[in-house]
């Protein structure tokens, strides 16, 4: 049962999500992790009037150290706006381009790949009253039948639902548009490959990533999910596909997304393992991969202390450059397309004839299996 204000109505955290009762510790943890937050108010705001969108934007990178303690709530849109590159790409778009877009949708011109957005917007967001209602259910679908149309090769997955959501709750309803040039943003600068084949493709691959550095840097949890005869995706499934929307509260999973946006997809994977690193006794005492699969989704839902959580992502794993996460993805890929091949030959004689040149759906039925 969630907490109850004054009014007997269910709190609710900085973006609408209902909060279940918080025990004095994480509200304790929630409060300082706004702390720093509103401290920047007055940097940030003469950042933005004195500032060149395209300058910011090119120099985001000695941005980092603020950014990771925090946008204050009330500039978040704008910064991300500018950081995410959507400013610009609104600017550069011709006038009315999203209107034009939103405007084919609603005249039914909109690609048939978005059915399934109603339903998967209500089973991942039950939990916040817009997505309870039409209204925020037909603005996401607006805005993924939009960027379809706007990047005709993409395909729809639902790992995009949760993604294109959460960018509107941030930036709010209102700013749909600018909700719209962020979600391109991320997906076109290579933040998330948030399209289609491409996004399952991503995700297996990121898995991949995670389980070599989870051997590296976190090697007992390695041991302990090789004893159990899985490994580390088995409680992962949804962490790249949502980047972290269907795995930690709101007001965690936004810090994630500042410094995502402002640093690049590096941070996933720090994220990633600072998570496994705060679960590892939890994931030590257990011997059952359904039931600790289980528990850490419920204490990942807990955990409203962004500060901790990123002072050990970014202070307590070691030095990770992008020449080392790039080599093991390539290397990974790789590992990702042969396994592809392999299920592809065991597969092939399964397959109806008119399916058997057909790789994407291969990929799909496999990867989904996972997401």
């Amino acid at each position: 049962m969630a907490s109850l204000g004054l009014a007997g109505e269910a709190v609710r955290d900085l973006f609408g999500f209902s909060l279940a009762g918080l025990t004095d510790a994480e509200q304790r943890a929630r409060e300082a992790s706004h702390a720093a937050a509103r401290s920047q108010v007055k940097g940030w705001l003469r950042k933005i009037k004195g500032g060149d969108a395209r300058v910011l934007y090119c120099a985001k990178g000695k941005l980092k150290a603020v950014v990771r303690k925090g946008l204050p709530p009330e500039i978040r849109p704008e910064v991300w706006m500018i950081l995410s590159g959507a400013k610009l790409r609104k600017a550069e778009a011709p006038r009315g381009y999203y209107a034009g877009l939103a405007a084919a949708v609603e005249a039914g011109e909109g690609p048939s790949g978005v059915l399934e957005v109603s339903r998967d917007v209500q089973r991942m967001f039950r939990h916040h009253e817009a997505f309870r209602q039409g209204d925020g259910v037909r603005s996401v679908r607006r805005l993924l039948s939009a960027f379809l149309r706007h990047n005709p090769e993409a395909g729809y997955a639902a790992g995009m639902t949760a993604a294109a959501a959460f960018v509107l709750t941030v930036m709010g309803f209102h700013r749909e548009e600018d909700a719209f040039w962020v979600y391109a943003s991320i997906v076109e600068e290579g933040l998330f490959r948030g399209a289609g084949e491409q996004m399952l493709f991503w995700c297996k691959v990121q898995e991949k990533v995670l389980g070599a550095l989870v051997r590296e840097r976190v090697p007992r949890v390695h041991k302990q999910c090789m004893k159990l005869g899985c490994t580390v995706s088995a409680v992962t499934s949804t962490w790249f596909s949502s980047l972290f929307v269907l795995t930690l509260p709101a007001e965690t999973a936004v810090r994630v997304w500042d410094s995502l946006i402002c640093e690049g997809p590096k941070v996933l994977l720090r994220v990633a393992l600072a998570l496994l690193k705060k679960c590892e006794s939890t994931i030590l005492m257990t011997t059952d991969m359904q039931q600790l699969s289980q528990i850490i989704t419920y204490k990942l839902r807990r955990v409203f202390g962004a500060n901790e959580l990123l002072n050990v992502a970014f202070n307590k794993l070691g030095r990770l450059t992008s020449a080392q996460v790039h080599g093991i993805h390539s290397e990974m890929e790789l590992v990702v397309e042969r396994d592809i091949e392999e299920r592809s030959r065991r597969m092939i004689g399964l397959m109806p004839s008119q399916g058997r040149d057909s790789p994407e759906l291969l990929l799909g039925s496999w990867v989904m299996e996972s997401l």
